[in-house]
């Protein structure tokens, strides 16, 4: 019925983690008390322990995600103003696709929803089989030329974190045009600069995290 105390957090964190080098999960993360209470050790005593939330909807936005910036800005507010100094920070978050966003991404094509097949197991048979998978992404072009929008299914899909995600590999250092991971390799991510081979290469790296049914 109430906030946990920041205090209490804090010492339940320096009794699991007392290397300092952890890294705290929090899955109901609520008002952002667990982030605020790493933050805090962090800045007093020099640990370096990070902190993974998991909270759902705009509730992040207007609650959590504010909260975590005014903690970082700084420990002490006096009257809306900052009385302390603040501490080094490096904030990344995800919006993770929801089933409704899947339902609202499906292009299906006539006439293949649902048949009933009593040689197919059921598995076989699903409604997302007939989907066009990502054909309202890759349009067929004269020439055998392809072009790519991904911007079609979402318009803020960072391509760079996803192509992390899908591949396993951390993300060394990005810019605009390409993404290079924490071994060495590297993939575009900016389709202005891709041909066409190149496009057709990132959608089927991309697909696994995408698409649904059969490939």
């Amino acid at each position: 019925d109430y906030p946990k105390s920041l205090h209490a957090v804090r010492d339940v964190i320096s009794v699991c983690s007392p290397d300092q080098e952890g890294t705290v999960l929090d899955f109901f993360a609520g008002s952002g008390t667990t982030a605020h209470a790493v933050i805090d050790s962090n800045r007093e005593n020099g640990s370096r322990r990070k902190y993974i939330l998991v909270e759902m909807g705009e509730h992040f936005h207007t609650v959590l995600l504010p909260r975590i910036k005014k903690v970082v800005y700084s420990k002490d507010w006096n009257n809306g103003r900052p009385a302390s100094t603040g501490i080094s920070q490096f904030i990344k978050y995800y919006t993770l696709e929801q089933y409704e966003d899947t339902l609202r991404n499906a292009r299906f094509t006539d006439g293949r929803q649902l048949t009933i097949d009593s040689m197919k197991s059921p598995f076989e048979q699903y409604v997302f089989f007939g989907d066009v998978k990502m054909a309202h992404v890759v349009e067929q072009l004269e020439k055998k030329q392809v072009d790519v929008n991904l911007q079609n299914m979402y318009s803020d899909l960072d391509i760079a974190e996803s192509l992390s995600n899908i591949l396993g590999k951390p993300i060394q250092h990005r810019n605009r045009k390409s993404v290079t991971f924490i071994d060495g390799t590297s993939e575009k991510i900016h389709l202005g600069d891709m041909t066409d081979d190149e496009k057709l290469h990132l959608v089927s790296l991309i697909q696994p995290l995408l698409w649904w049914g059969e490939n």
